[in-house]
């Protein structure tokens, strides 16, 4: 009777502990849509690579020596649809096929809208019209199919000062 209660509170310890863990990656990484603010100043930081993305010449890379501010406007917070606008220039993420670039929403509006997938602490960046993620799969900032458990494909948001 005693090793069972003893295994029943070892098993007991080690779900608490997990709850515990997961508790304090959420606080970590907070969810961009517990917020109120439509629009949130964030640096976009990879997961596998710790690049964040930046401009450069109308398109979006990344590096690790970046610390250029993202615009994160929250378009649809059912559906967790987003648009990506540079801090500094006020262009937006776009996307057209599986290439990126930054233009005005002048054209195509549609092109500049993301979706987010929340996978664990991390989000996945989808694009809406084409349903390709942002990845560094490469070491570059692309776009592709990209299998959810890849780090490459992995972001979080952080606040920006």
């Amino acid at each position: 009777m005693k090793k069972n209660t003893f295994t029943y509170h070892l098993v007991l310890v080690a779900y608490l502990l997990c709850i515990q863990h997961l508790i304090s990656q959420k606080s970590l990484y907070p969810d961009l849509f517990e917020d109120s603010i439509s629009v949130q100043k964030k640096l976009i930081i990879n997961r596998w690579t710790k690049d964040k993305i930046y401009s450069n010449f109308g398109h979006p890379y990344v590096s690790k020596e970046s610390n250029e501010a993202w615009l994160i406007e929250i378009m649809d917070t059912k559906n967790r649809f987003i648009r990506i606008k540079h801090e500094f220039t006020g262009l937006y993420i776009k996307s057209f096929l599986d290439s990126m670039y930054l233009s005005s929403l002048d054209m195509d509006p549609d092109a500049a809208i993301w979706r987010l997938e929340k996978y664990n602490s991390y989000y996945r960046i989808a694009h809406v019209k084409t349903g390709l993620y942002l990845n560094t799969e490469t070491k570059k900032l692309n776009l592709s199919n990209s299998n959810p458990g890849y780090f490459s494909s992995h972001w979080v948001f952080i606040d920006a000062s």
